[in-house]
């Protein structure tokens, strides 16, 4: 899944679209059920995206270290990351996702989902 960017009206500002179903906006993701919305807060969303970073790269097999270096990312900042203290940008996310061989459309459908 490739990401898309698309246009915040309101505030004219580019916010993420992962998918057709999600729409990240105002700090929140908006996550269609039916004809009902959910929500998650941004402390959700970055616990589990980071978690999910922290899966992707054991399925890799590689140590925070070993992720830092090929993603020319710092071992704090991913420490930060994986434990949802700090939030990934979207180049950050990029360039992760490239040092771990995965989409990241992939790593935000996951982090949804709850995988």
């Amino acid at each position: 899944m490739w990401l898309k960017l698309a246009p915040n009206w309101v505030h004219h500002k580019w916010v993420i679209q992962p998918s057709e179903r999600t729409l990240i906006r105002y700090g929140l993701i908006l996550h269609p059920i039916g004809n009902n919305m959910t929500f998650m807060d941004t402390a959700e969303i970055r616990s589990k995206l980071g978690a999910e970073l922290r899966a992707a790269r054991a399925r890799r097999g590689y140590s925070q270290e070993k992720l830092a270096a090929l993603s020319g990312i710092s071992r704090n900042a991913i420490v930060r990351f994986e434990s949802g203290e700090r939030s990934i940008d979207v180049v950050r996310l990029f360039a992760l996702a490239e040092a771990l061989r995965v989409n990241p459309g992939d790593l935000l459908d996951a982090a949804q989902r709850g995988d």
